[in-house]
């Protein structure tokens, strides 16, 4: 009994994962361009997980932020081998930061939610 309150405390420990800098919505609508300089974002935001250039030099920062869980089934005693899955959020906030002045030029916000069938009678 002791081995099998060990695996399913495993189980619940490692079910769920998440990784970056988790961008609130409210926070990206308070954003404006040609306002809010680069480094109000990152002291709001932290580093950005990824900075680019742009062709004309302009410079972009990049946050990111994925997490994941395991659906209920998925702790099912054998069952889960077969109807397991796992639901996954992303978001991708990108801010292009004028090259001149520092200040924010433009940002894209997106969000993306996903089911994933993992089970063994969800394959093809």
């Amino acid at each position: 009994m002791k081995s099998v309150c060990i695996i399913f405390l495993s189980l619940v420990i490692f079910a769920c994962a998440s990784s970056g800098t988790k961008v609130d919505q409210n926070y990206v609508s308070q954003i404006e361009k040609g306002v809010t300089t680069e480094a109000d974002v990152v002291a709001r935001l932290g580093q950005p997980m990824g900075v680019a250039l742009s062709s004309n030099g302009e410079k972009i920062l990049t946050y990111m932020h994925v997490s994941s869980h395991a659906t209920p089934e998925s702790f099912i005693p054998i069952a889960g081998i077969f109807i397991g899955g796992a639901k996954s959020e992303a978001t991708i906030f990108t801010v292009t930061i004028n090259k001149e002045t520092g200040i924010v030029k433009d940002w894209n916000y997106s969000q993306s939610n996903n089911t994933v069938k993992t089970g063994l009678a969800n394959r093809d």
